[in-house]
Protein backbone atom coordinates (compact mmCIF):
# COMPACT_ATOMS: atom_id res chain seq x y z
CA UNK A 1 0.00 0.00 0.00
CA UNK A 2 0.93 3.27 -1.06
CA UNK A 3 2.02 6.44 1.45
CA UNK A 4 -0.58 8.82 2.20
CA UNK A 5 -0.36 12.35 0.45
CA UNK A 6 0.22 15.48 2.50
CA UNK A 7 -2.32 17.35 2.18
CA UNK A 8 -1.28 21.08 0.61
CA UNK A 9 -4.19 23.53 1.26
CA UNK A 10 -6.40 25.25 3.95
CA UNK A 11 -7.99 21.91 5.16
CA UNK A 12 -4.67 20.85 5.75
CA UNK A 13 -3.73 23.98 7.61
CA UNK A 14 -6.84 23.11 10.09
CA UNK A 15 -7.78 19.89 9.74
CA UNK A 16 -4.89 17.66 7.68
CA UNK A 17 -7.74 16.76 4.55
CA UNK A 18 -5.96 16.08 1.35
CA UNK A 19 -7.03 16.77 -1.80
CA UNK A 20 -4.88 17.47 -5.42
CA UNK A 21 -6.72 20.95 -6.35
CA UNK A 22 -8.53 23.78 -4.89
CA UNK A 23 -10.83 25.92 -6.43
CA UNK A 24 -12.56 28.65 -4.52
CA UNK A 25 -14.94 31.24 -6.02
CA UNK A 26 -15.39 34.68 -4.50
CA UNK A 27 -15.09 33.19 -1.17
CA UNK A 28 -14.89 35.39 2.17
CA UNK A 29 -11.04 34.70 3.14
CA UNK A 30 -8.96 38.28 4.21
CA UNK A 31 -10.09 40.63 6.35
CA UNK A 32 -11.25 42.92 6.86
CA UNK A 33 -14.60 41.60 5.29
CA UNK A 34 -18.18 42.95 5.70
CA UNK A 35 -19.63 45.66 4.11
CA UNK A 36 -21.01 48.33 6.13
CA UNK A 37 -24.65 47.20 6.16
CA UNK A 38 -23.66 43.70 7.26
CA UNK A 39 -21.34 45.29 9.85
CA UNK A 40 -24.19 47.27 11.20
CA UNK A 41 -26.54 44.45 11.33
CA UNK A 42 -23.78 42.40 12.74
CA UNK A 43 -23.49 45.03 15.96
CA UNK A 44 -27.48 45.14 16.09
CA UNK A 45 -28.86 42.29 15.31
CA UNK A 46 -31.27 42.09 17.70
CA UNK A 47 -32.74 45.33 16.68
CA UNK A 48 -32.83 44.26 13.36
CA UNK A 49 -34.74 41.07 14.08
CA UNK A 50 -37.93 43.13 15.14
CA UNK A 51 -38.51 45.07 11.93
CA UNK A 52 -41.83 44.63 10.83
CA UNK A 53 -42.31 41.82 8.30
CA UNK A 54 -42.82 44.37 5.17
CA UNK A 55 -39.41 45.97 6.20
CA UNK A 56 -37.75 43.18 6.51
CA UNK A 57 -38.55 41.51 3.22
CA UNK A 58 -37.78 44.86 1.48
CA UNK A 59 -34.33 44.61 3.35
CA UNK A 60 -33.11 40.97 2.46
CA UNK A 61 -34.90 41.16 -0.88
CA UNK A 62 -32.60 44.54 -1.98
CA UNK A 63 -29.57 42.81 0.09
CA UNK A 64 -29.56 39.82 -1.64
CA UNK A 65 -30.28 41.64 -5.22
CA UNK A 66 -27.15 43.93 -4.54
CA UNK A 67 -25.09 40.29 -4.87
CA UNK A 68 -25.34 40.14 -8.35
CA UNK A 69 -24.21 42.45 -10.88
CA UNK A 70 -26.73 42.10 -13.81
CA UNK A 71 -29.25 41.13 -11.42
CA UNK A 72 -30.97 38.02 -10.67
CA UNK A 73 -33.46 36.41 -12.28
CA UNK A 74 -36.83 37.08 -10.24
CA UNK A 75 -37.64 33.21 -9.66
CA UNK A 76 -33.47 33.15 -8.46
CA UNK A 77 -33.87 35.61 -6.03
CA UNK A 78 -37.15 34.70 -4.19
CA UNK A 79 -35.76 30.72 -4.07
CA UNK A 80 -32.49 33.16 -2.43
CA UNK A 81 -34.61 34.90 0.23
CA UNK A 82 -37.81 32.82 0.83
CA UNK A 83 -36.38 30.85 3.73
CA UNK A 84 -35.32 34.38 5.34
CA UNK A 85 -38.95 35.73 5.21
CA UNK A 86 -41.32 33.66 7.37
CA UNK A 87 -41.23 34.23 11.54
CA UNK A 88 -38.30 31.08 11.56
CA UNK A 89 -36.18 32.85 9.06
CA UNK A 90 -36.47 36.38 9.47
CA UNK A 91 -34.53 36.04 12.91
CA UNK A 92 -32.11 33.90 11.11
CA UNK A 93 -31.09 36.00 8.88
CA UNK A 94 -29.69 38.65 11.31
CA UNK A 95 -28.49 35.44 13.72
CA UNK A 96 -26.45 34.33 10.67
CA UNK A 97 -24.72 37.74 10.12
CA UNK A 98 -24.08 38.60 13.98
CA UNK A 99 -22.44 35.21 14.51
CA UNK A 100 -20.13 35.65 11.31
CA UNK A 101 -16.56 36.38 12.47
CA UNK A 102 -13.63 37.02 11.14
CA UNK A 103 -11.63 35.39 13.20
CA UNK A 104 -12.26 32.14 11.15
CA UNK A 105 -10.63 33.72 8.46
CA UNK A 106 -7.58 35.57 10.21
CA UNK A 107 -6.69 32.25 11.75
CA UNK A 108 -5.84 30.72 7.76
CA UNK A 109 -4.19 34.14 6.67
CA UNK A 110 -0.91 33.65 7.66
CA UNK A 111 -0.43 30.13 6.73
CA UNK A 112 -1.70 30.58 2.78
CA UNK A 113 1.92 30.51 1.64
CA UNK A 114 1.62 27.60 2.74
CA UNK A 115 -0.49 25.70 -0.23
CA UNK A 116 1.25 23.32 -2.14
CA UNK A 117 -1.20 22.80 -4.59
CA UNK A 118 -3.21 23.99 -7.74
CA UNK A 119 -5.01 26.95 -6.74
CA UNK A 120 -7.78 28.83 -8.90
CA UNK A 121 -8.79 32.00 -7.91
CA UNK A 122 -12.25 33.18 -9.34
CA UNK A 123 -13.74 36.84 -8.50
CA UNK A 124 -16.39 38.45 -10.19
CA UNK A 125 -15.15 41.60 -11.59
CA UNK A 126 -18.43 43.80 -10.27
CA UNK A 127 -18.23 42.23 -7.14
CA UNK A 128 -20.24 45.16 -4.63
CA UNK A 129 -19.79 42.95 -1.57
CA UNK A 130 -16.19 41.52 -1.60
CA UNK A 131 -14.46 44.08 -3.88
CA UNK A 132 -11.96 42.38 -6.56
CA UNK A 133 -9.23 43.76 -5.04
CA UNK A 134 -9.57 41.10 -2.57
CA UNK A 135 -9.07 38.55 -5.35
CA UNK A 136 -5.75 39.91 -6.37
CA UNK A 137 -4.98 39.88 -3.01
CA UNK A 138 -5.48 36.54 -2.28
CA UNK A 139 -4.17 34.98 -5.50
CA UNK A 140 -1.10 36.86 -4.45
CA UNK A 141 -1.00 35.61 -1.06
CA UNK A 142 -0.98 31.82 -2.48
CA UNK A 143 2.05 31.26 -4.67
CA UNK A 144 0.31 28.38 -6.34
CA UNK A 145 -2.62 30.28 -7.56
CA UNK A 146 -3.86 32.08 -10.39
CA UNK A 147 -6.76 34.39 -10.32
CA UNK A 148 -9.52 34.54 -13.04
CA UNK A 149 -11.84 37.70 -13.11
CA UNK A 150 -14.93 37.09 -14.54
CA UNK A 151 -16.55 40.36 -16.53
CA UNK A 152 -20.20 40.82 -15.86
CA UNK A 153 -20.83 39.00 -12.50
CA UNK A 154 -20.98 40.79 -8.92
CA UNK A 155 -20.49 38.24 -5.94
CA UNK A 156 -22.75 35.59 -6.88
CA UNK A 157 -20.91 34.52 -9.78
CA UNK A 158 -23.02 31.26 -10.39
CA UNK A 159 -25.66 32.89 -10.94
CA UNK A 160 -24.13 35.70 -13.03
CA UNK A 161 -21.67 33.99 -15.44
CA UNK A 162 -22.22 29.67 -14.93
CA UNK A 163 -21.17 29.36 -18.57
CA UNK A 164 -18.04 31.62 -17.82
CA UNK A 165 -17.29 29.56 -14.11
CA UNK A 166 -18.19 26.45 -15.68
CA UNK A 167 -15.33 26.52 -18.17
CA UNK A 168 -12.73 28.01 -15.93
CA UNK A 169 -13.62 25.13 -13.30
CA UNK A 170 -13.40 22.75 -16.02
CA UNK A 171 -10.47 23.61 -17.16
CA UNK A 172 -8.22 24.00 -14.13
CA UNK A 173 -9.84 20.67 -12.88
CA UNK A 174 -8.93 18.78 -15.73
Amino acid sequence: MGRARRPRGPARLLHGRPYGRLALVDPVALAPWGSPFFRLVGAHSTVFEQLPVHLHRALVREYVSSASSPGLHPAVLDRLVDPWLDEAGQPAFYRQIAQADQRFTDELEDHLGAIGIPVLVCWGEDDAWIPVGKGHELATRIPSARLRVLPGAGHLVQEDTPAELTAALLDFLA
